[in-house]
């Protein structure tokens, strides 16, 4: 076998923390050829879960609007203190 110089034998250096960045960093970004199909079921049924979620969401935000009166189609309800002094005058009058 030929020897270089320039390279002699000897065991190979530590890794320094370039090379370590550099192999992260590259790995992070690295398409995985063919996935595990253990992952394509989590990512699916995480995918499912979070739709669930904002359908969700949207619900409640839509059952918060309705009952705070503040939905674009309804009409503004009176404040229950204003309910008590209209009902208050009524009676006074009556």
């Amino acid at each position: 076998m030929h020897q270089h110089i320039a390279h002699p034998p000897g065991p190979d250096p530590a890794p320094t923390l370039l090379d370590n960045i550099s192999d992260t960093l590259l790995n992070a970004f690295a398409k995985v050829r063919k996935p595990d199909e253990r992952f394509l079921e989590t990512r699916d049924s995480i995918d499912k879960f979070e739709d669930s979620l904002a359908g969700i969401e949207r619900t409640w935000g839509r059952a918060r609007t309705r009952t705070s009166g503040k939905s674009a189609f309804s009409t503004p309800q009176p404040s229950p203190l204003s309910l008590a002094r209209s009902l208050r005058s009524a009676i006074i009058h009556s």
